[in-house]
């Protein structure tokens, strides 16, 4: 069984979409990304969340390598990019009305506190204005435990708190506020509301400070359960999201969605009664938060959903110009490139550019950013020539800029675009410029290295191709153990297999696969290359060696495209094929009827899939002793064939004899 030429002349899409420093899109690891609070005056500041995407949206990664390829690095895009969720409300109603007089003005500090206005920063620093605040209520309720009796060794660990000059290093300690609870549990009842108002505000702590979900869960189911009385408020709300937030850290989405879910309903309960004003930063965490837990699921539908959720209340709570909605639309935007509705990440992109420009310059950083992330969206519709035209005026502000690594992944796509547009030439000269710029440790060294193999691989200069294969392969396996480094891994052991490096493509698709192991969220990728490995070593003649693999691949990609997903057609022919080589004739229709059920439901006419699935479905029923059912199935092949055209290994005139044989063999009988 020949292989087939796998790669195609567009660059391989890489297994991750991702663009900028500051601000990018999903993965199942940390990365530099803020997103900003939007309904907040400019210097009141939160600290980040990050919570994380599984890396890679499964239906353009199964659908073919050459798509997932291509996203991750295209433009020399971050592979490891969370989304940083805003809202990390700072109060709690409970603390100032136990902790205070209820006065008017301590109800508007009250309602100005619940509006969770702020936005996060790469500083992770509380600013000094929300700090006052906090600062002002931790300090009374401080001196009202102070005043409460304490023993001799709470009073000598309150004054060496005490002795900081600075207020807001001491309110911010989590050290301080722990220290505060024990003392306060000393001294009230477990349900008093002051040890609820503090352990909401440790979880807060907590999770702004991207530390230790499990403190995050504890203080936040504990809060909950002494302020989610009456469950229909907005303690109940931040408690619920707290601890959604730290089951999604966990790894635990499910759990994660159903607190969220809850929050979300809390909060819809609310409108009636509470302004749009006062909780839409809650209400935008909890959707943003609900978006990354069902991507993490692989609810892509429901994702999106609520994406378009949160970008709509700020839409409505924020002017058209405001910079922070630009933002928003920037990072929305980049959820939709994750999962290829391209078209609808265009649009945001276009919303958000000439905000960028009137807010940052048109030659600012941000401007560059947001440059980037549109010349990839370009790039993944074909449009080449806008592709280009983006990447140059980027890379003009990154050098600006002085940012020698942006530069270079410009130049990194651009080269990848050249590539497509069948510029080989041009292409290797931007390469090679790729590789001089970086040192081996550079991910984007190591890629232009692959897309160097590449290139001359399309050139038809096999030496050369090869002596950069080997390069990039010395360079990957010297590097981190990186997700990009995976994605690489990967490209070049299509690049190998391309060249009819069989072996080689099969080592290095083993390298890549157990980089992606240790990322058991890149299930999508994971997929894929079982897929690729299991097919090499079915088309090698190695079909004991393959059937592990494809069935292995095959239960993920039903796990993350859904049982009726005709991307599971390939995979089934696969392994309909192995089990006949291995004469287990059961086994194989089990397997090849169940696409050909995919097939009638999804009602696909033109794939070449369908042809080599009923090809081998009629093999199957007629080594089964299945006469009629293969001459049905075989009858189908030959009409599909006729109507559509459609070419492949399996020939018109083949079918139409093999047909004629069954007929008489049953003629026979």
């Amino acid at each position: 069984m020949p292989f087939p030429r796998i790669m195609t002349k567009r660059s391989i899409l890489r297994l991750r979409t991702a663009v900028s420093p500051w601000i990018s899109f999903v993965s199942a690891r940390k990365v530099n990304l803020t997103l900003d609070f939007p309904h907040c005056s400019s210097d009141v500041t939160f600290n980040p969340l990050s919570l994380h995407f599984p890396s890679l949206p499964a239906i353009c990664l199964l659908r073919s390598y050459s798509q997932p390829c291509r996203a991750a690095h295209h433009g020399g895009m971050q592979s490891n990019v969370p989304l940083s969720v805003p809202y990390r409300p700072l109060y709690c109603r409970s603390l100032c009305r136990v902790a205070f007089k209820e006065t008017e003005d301590q109800d508007e500090h009250l309602c100005n506190s619940r509006s969770y206005e702020g936005n996060l920063n790469e500083t992770r620093n509380i600013t000094n204005q929300v700090d006052a605040s906090i600062a002002a209520e931790f300090g009374d309720l401080a001196e009202d435990i102070n005043s409460s009796g304490l023993g001799e060794g709470q009073r000598d660990s309150r004054e060496t708190y005490g002795k900081a000059q600075n207020v807001k290093e001491m309110q911010e300690s989590v050290q301080y506020l722990e220290c505060l609870l024990k003392e306060h549990e000393t001294s009230e009842s477990d349900d008093d509301h002051k040890i609820g108002a503090l352990c909401l505000r440790l979880a807060q702590l907590y999770a702004s400070k991207d530390e230790d979900p499990d403190k995050i869960l504890v203080y936040g189911q504990r809060a909950f359960k002494i302020l989610g009385t009456p469950e229909i408020s907005l303690d109940s709300a931040t408690c619920l999201e707290l601890v959604g937030c730290a089951y999604h850290k966990k790894g635990e989405y499910e759990k994660a969605v159903t607190h969220l879910e809850r929050a979300a309903f809390i909060l819809d309960n609310l409108k009636t009664t509470v302004k749009e004003e006062e909780m839409g930063g809650l209400q935008y965490a909890v959707q943003a938060h609900l978006g990354q837990s069902n991507m993490a699921l692989g609810r892509i539908g429901e994702a999106m959903v609520n994406f378009q959720v949160a970008l709509a209340i700020d839409e409505r709570l924020l002017n058209s110009q405001d910079p922070k909605l630009g933002k928003i639309y920037h990072q929305i935007a980049q959820a939709f490139m994750q999962v290829q509705d391209l078209h609808e990440a265009l649009v945001l992109c276009l919303k958000a550019l000439p905000i960028y420009m009137n807010c940052y310059g048109s030659v600012s950083f941000e401007v560059a950013e947001l440059r980037k992330l549109l010349s990839a969206i370009y790039y993944g519709l074909d449009d080449f020539e806008n592709a280009l035209s983006e990447h140059q005026i980027t890379r003009q502000i990154f050098e600006a800029c002085k940012k020698p690594e942006e530069v270079a992944s410009m130049d990194l796509a651009s080269g990848e675009v050249f590539l497509c547009l069948d510029k080989y030439a041009q292409a290797i000269t931007k390469l090679k410029d790729v590789v001089k710029q970086t040192t081996p440790f550079n991910h984007c060294h190591a890629q232009a290295l692959v897309l160097l193999a590449k290139a001359y691989a399309f050139s038809k200069k096999k030496k050369s191709a090869i002596t950069y294969c080997k390069q990039a392969l010395e360079v990957l396996q010297n590097n981190i153990q990186s997700v990009k480094a995976g994605a690489s891994s990967v490209e070049l052991a299509l690049v190998f297999q391309q060249l009819d490096e069989i072996e080689q493509s099969l080592s290095t698709f083993k390298m890549g696969l157990e980089i992606y192991q240790k990322y058991p969220e890149e299930r999508p990728a994971i997929a894929f290359i079982e897929g690729q490995i299991g097919l090499i070593y079915l088309r090698s003649g190695r079909t004991q060696e393959a059937l592990p693999y494809l069935e292995k691949s095959l239960a993920s990609k039903e796990v993350v495209l859904g049982l009726k997903n005709t991307e599971l057609l390939e995979v089934y022919n696969h392994l309909g094929r192995a089990y006949m080589n291995l004469g287990k004739f059961e086994e194989a229709l089990m397997k090849l009827e169940a696409g050909r059920r995919v097939a009638d439901e999804s009602d696909i006419t033109n794939d070449p899939a369908l042809v080599t699935l009923f090809n081998n479905l009629a093999t199957a029923y007629l080594n089964l002793g299945r006469l009629d059912d293969a001459i049905s199935t075989q009858k189908l092949l030959v009409h599909i064939m006729k109507r559509t055209g459609l070419k492949t290994e399996i020939q018109l005139e083949d079918a139409e004899q093999k047909l004629m044989s069954m007929l008489k063999a049953a003629n026979k009988d």
